[in-house]
């Protein structure tokens, strides 16, 4: 239900987001609720076993990887083009998960996924 309740909650803010004046995914990131949500995932990957920590970190790496490979393909493609520009900033973000240790949490997942506008953008796109 938790997990379930913050996907929820970053959809609504990224359509939030995507149909006001001025707000953003910024806005999430400055709540209270999300630092909850950073502090609960810390504490839950701290409470993993060591295999376990492993196995997550190598699954980034192997997501960070194969999203280089799909922008790369993307290079001279027309459609798509959100997402290669999203994926810029969200690499920095996973791949500090990886290499600084930082907190593993939801976040930079949804607008990978094109929470923040970039679905429908992409979908108007492919409209055109």
């Amino acid at each position: 239900r938790a997990v379930a309740g913050v996907r929820a909650y970053i959809l609504s803010e990224s359509l939030f987001g995507m149909f006001s004046a001025g707000g953003s995914i910024g806005s999430l990131r400055s709540t209270a609720f999300y630092e909850t949500v950073l502090a609960f995932e810390k504490a839950r990957l701290e409470a993993a076993s060591v295999s376990k920590r492993t196995e997550v970190h190598d699954a980034l790496r192997r997501l960070v990887l194969a999203a280089d490979a799909h922008v790369a393909d993307l290079h001279n493609c027309s459609r798509g083009r959100d997402f290669a520009d999203r994926w810029g900033s969200l690499r920095s973000e996973l791949w500090a998960m990886l290499e600084e240790k930082a907190t593993i949490h939801p976040l930079p997942f949804q607008q990978l996924r094109g929470g923040g506008g970039g679905y429908v953008a992409d979908m108007m796109a492919s409209m055109a």
